[in-house]
């Protein structure tokens, strides 16, 4: 046998080596609890919020027919059928225009983290397999949007929610029981007192405004509102004195009419729940202007804070 035909030989066996079958796989953790992740991901309606061939679609700009296995969506440009394979295991088929692709996709959790595990796995050939990692390194994952989406805080809940910690802290605070038809006209007043206290003593504001429901009733409010400060005074004209320990907070930050900050507190309250957070103390609203709100309507930037353990 001459090198002319050794080449050729080993030159065909290397082409057909080149199509044998081979699996590749990702494995990559996702920030957020298995039971969330696992329920966007099997919702076709929740897939509007994070496929990038999908997102911003209404409900009425797609199809979706589901059944016991899985679901189709169907759109002009896109087409996504799913189908439970068991065990948290799922297969995907995916269209957009010409191209259509295939991938398995299999969660599991992270109970030491709290965080979910991702696995991706796509079929291809040797040939496939080889350019795939030079030319697709820095292609994302197929689910790579369902990952950015359940670590983003502002897309799944909402806001932006935050863990932070916070340093000890003196707060020169005002107590009253408020009748709700007068809270805001009543709390207004509170500042002025608490300010007017403040500048006689001339104490130096640490920290922005702080303002705590102690107790809400269908006709009255039990109202705490507070200045962090840097040296106590003689307590005065029904102001004293609470100390704040260091420690963690859990930040949610708002910018909205007033009115509406019932929904930042049940983000809040649903975060916490997620990652098995307990309140140490009532929750407490914290104003970046130091002002109140004058009415339900008012814009208001704040932080709804709470110490967690």
């Amino acid at each position: 046998m001459n090198k002319r035909i050794i080449v050729i030989v080993m030159l065909s066996a290397a082409l057909v080596s080149g199509f044998i079958p081979v699996t590749k796989s990702d494995t990559f953790t996702i920030n957020a609890p298995f039971d969330n992740v696992y329920r966007q991901f099997i919702s076709p309606k929740s897939w509007l919020k994070w496929e990038p061939g999908l997102k911003g679609l209404g409900h009425n700009q797609v199809a979706i027919d589901s059944n016991k296995s899985g679901f189709k969506i169907t759109e002009p440009e896109t087409v996504i059928n799913l189908q439970e394979m068991g065990l948290g295991n799922f297969a995907i088929i995916q269209t957009q225009g010409n191209n259509t692709s295939g991938f398995n996709c299999a969660f599991v959790p992270d109970n030491k983290t709290n965080k979910s595990r991702a696995t991706v796995t796509r079929k291809t050939n040797l040939f496939g397999y080889l350019s795939g990692l030079i030319i697709n390194s820095h292609r994302p994952s197929p689910i790579a949007g369902l990952k950015a989406f359940m670590e983003d805080t502002r897309q799944y809940y909402g806001f932006i929610i935050r863990r932070e910690l916070t340093s000890k802290k003196l707060i020169a605070v005002q107590k009253r029981s408020l009748l709700s038809s007068e809270l805001y006209r009543q709390t207004n007043g509170m500042l002025l007192r608490l300010n007017d206290f403040i500048v006689k003593n001339k104490l130096k504001i640490t920290s922005p405004l702080q303002m705590q429901y102690v107790a809400v009733t269908k006709d009255s409010t039990q109202l705490m509102l507070g200045f962090p400060v840097d040296k106590k005074a003689a307590p005065a004209n029904g102001v004293e004195y609470m100390t704040m320990p260091q420690g963690k907070i859990l930040v949610g930050y708002f910018n909205d009419q007033y009115k509406n900050k019932g929904n930042l507190y049940n983000a809040v309250r649903q975060y916490m729940a997620d990652n098995y957070m307990h309140p140490i103390i009532q929750p407490f609203e914290r104003f970046d202007n130091n002002k109140v709100p004058l009415s339900d309507t008012s814009r208001i930037n704040m932080q709804l804070i709470v110490p967690y353990m």
